[in-house]
């Protein structure tokens, strides 16, 4: 009798065992992306993971891409090495070196590099159902008369059981005429330079409100307001200094 049960007892255990493998086994296989799924069906999730990572990068694109605009419009660049100081205003001192429009693109380009890749990673690890691969960016910045525009070029592939979509260029436009603002300082930078005197002629030709900030050193801030530039849905200021 004592033997009957003992056998009953281990057919149970062993039968748990078993029930507790499957059991793993079926959660498993529930998580495996596409398991269950038609073909059509995975065809249909793909598409949609496909916008969400591409909303996603274009997102992080936008948000440091304005987050890079508004600290060149306080301070007329991204890294100045010399800057005029008051209080708590810093500003790019443009009489000393005038930073060049092909090293404000490069500035861009490196802030977005140091800050967008965190970005895209954070918000497509939230992304479920679907493997999801990331490889090496390169980010181009394009500032033109009217607006500057951000290329970032980066191989995302998505793969959901058997079938798989590949991402590449992604891009965000600012209506920001960052050209014409940098041409008007550099008429204006040049002109001091040469002359110690403040020239607005240019600046009346791009249609910007300058504000002129004296200082008893005999330095300037100027601002360049410009309400035909749009950022965040307002007008776009553009700073830079002048040292006495």
């Amino acid at each position: 009798m004592k033997t009957t049960k003992a056998q009953i007892s281990t057919f149970f255990l062993v039968g748990l065992v078993i029930l507790f493998l499957f059991f793993l086994g079926f959660l498993a296989l529930n998580n495996v992306d596409g398991f269950g799924l038609t073909q059509e069906q995975i065809t249909e999730r793909l598409v949609v993971r496909e916008q969400q990572v591409s909303t996603a990068v274009t997102d992080c694109l936008h948000l440091h891409g304005t987050t890079a605009f508004e600290q060149i419009g306080l301070q007329g660049r991204l890294y100045p090495k010399r800057y005029i100081e008051y209080e708590d205003i810093q500003v790019y001192d443009a009489a000393k070196r005038l930073v060049t429009l092909p090293e404000l693109e490069r500035e861009v380009s490196f802030y977005l590099r140091e800050h967008v890749p965190e970005c895209i990673t954070n918000t497509i690890d939230s992304i479920k159902g679907a493997t999801i691969e990331v490889e090496e960016e390169q980010v181009t910045t394009r500032i033109t008369d009217k607006e500057v525009v951000l290329e970032w070029t980066q191989p995302i592939t998505i793969r959901i059981s058997t079938q798989q979509l590949r991402l590449e260029r992604f891009s965000s436009t600012f209506p920001v005429r960052l050209r014409s603002l940098w041409n008007a300082s550099e008429a204006i930078t040049s002109t001091y330079t040469n002359q110690r005197l403040i020239n607005l002629t240019h600046v009346d030709t791009i249609d910007a409100t300058t504000v002129i900030w004296p200082y008893s050193d005999g330095s300037y801030i100027l601002v360049f307001e410009d309400n035909q530039s749009r950022l965040k849905g307002m007008g776009y200021a553009y700073s830079f200094g002048l040292e006495g």
